[in-house]
């Protein structure tokens, strides 16, 4: 389902990936923050997978909750940075560290951050350090699902 929605450009699964995370956001939650893409993926998708995946589950929310949240897509990259999937969790981290903008300031309020997959967790932490040093408080994070740094996949139930 990721693999359609990110590489195969099938947007519309955002919907029913929003009715599975829309469970999960907490009642207190009023922001949700999307992950920024890379300039090339964006380029290469036209669009962000997260932001997407938030807007459906604002919408999902709205529908079905009768309550509103704000998407703030106020995070984005400012350096180049290598393609994550290859990479172990401490290069993650290395690849990561200082590569986040962001326009927001603390009369955001606190916030959601929200992505489709996590796999060390390394793009949350960027984006909550940016945001932080900006007076943003970060309450929590959603993703749609977890999935393990391609260079362990293979090893997954094998001792390491």
């Amino acid at each position: 389902m990721i693999h359609e929605f990110k590489e195969n450009s099938v947007t519309s699964l955002a919907e029913q990936m929003a009715q599975s995370l829309a469970a999960l956001v907490p009642a207190s939650c009023k922001v949700l923050v999307p992950m920024p893409s890379k300039r090339q993926s964006f380029y290469k998708r036209g669009y962000v997978p997260a932001k997407v995946l938030a807007v459906a589950v604002a919408k999902q929310i709205a529908k079905s909750q009768k309550r509103l949240l704000l998407v703030s897509d106020v995070l984005g990259v400012s350096k180049e940075v290598q393609d994550q999937a290859s990479l172990s969790g401490a290069q993650r981290r290395n690849n990561l560290t200082g590569a986040m903008v962001t326009s927001a300031n603390a009369a955001l309020g606190p916030v959601w951050l929200i992505d489709d997959i996590v796999t060390t967790g390394s793009t949350f932490l960027e984006a909550k350090r940016c945001l932080a040093a900006n007076g943003v408080l970060v309450l929590g994070f959603l993703a749609f699902a977890e999935t393990l740094p391609k260079n362990r996949q293979n090893s997954h139930g094998k001792p390491v």
